[in-house]
């Protein structure tokens, strides 16, 4: 929201239209999308957090569209610009900031485990982990889908562990207030864990 945030500021400031469109992502995201594009007089592309086929972005080259793309699902070619978060830092500092507080079972959720920004996040979680000399257990990492229910779900798998590794039995209020607080705040973001 930030990244389209600024652009629209941008463009009120240089006189300069900016649309922004959703492109759907499986079987739901439109065919013609870059069809679209290339049929309007546009001046560039800023495509956040999506796949990009190799014939959309022909399609999209052949029209002379310029593209930057934001925080990629996977690596895009070496000539395509691409700006990436700070995924890995995100996930290092998320568990450093849980390790600080004098916890020691922590468990992570990402986005879906193929993806480049999912697995630059539990990178960072393994690191902070590491730096804090503890040992990386792969049990307490789940892949959820970027959607708030997902988010809920994965949550509610880490705590349904119970007495074992990380979080509360799931009866816990503690355990049950701090699923959905955390959840409400990072959306399909979410770590579970228990104090010792």
């Amino acid at each position: 929201m930030e990244i389209l945030r600024g652009a629209e500021e941008w463009g009120a400031s240089n006189e300069t239209g900016v649309a922004v469109s959703a492109v759907r992502h499986g079987n739901a995201r439109p065919a013609s999308w870059t069809s679209a594009l290339a049929s309007h007089d546009t001046d560039g592309v800023i495509l956040v957090t999506s796949e990009l086929t190799s014939d959309q972005l022909e399609q999209l080259r052949s029209g002379g569209i310029p593209l930057v793309v934001v925080d990629p699902v996977n690596p895009p070619p070496p000539d395509l610009p691409s700006v990436g978060a700070t995924n890995w830092a995100g996930g290092l500092a998320a568990t450093e900031h849980l390790l600080s507080l004098g916890h020691r079972h922590i468990g992570a959720i990402a986005g879906p485990g193929d993806y480049l920004c999912s697995r630059a996040r539990i990178d960072g979680y393994r690191s902070a982990l590491d730096r804090a000399g503890l040992r990386f257990d792969p049990a307490l990492v789940r892949h959820g889908d970027f959607e708030h229910e997902g988010g809920f779900r994965r949550g509610g798998e880490l705590l349904d562990l119970g007495d074992g590794p990380v979080g509360r039995p799931r009866s816990s209020p503690a355990a049950t207030s701090r699923r959905s607080a955390y959840t409400r705040r990072r959306g399909s973001a979410a770590c579970a864990f228990r104090r010792t």
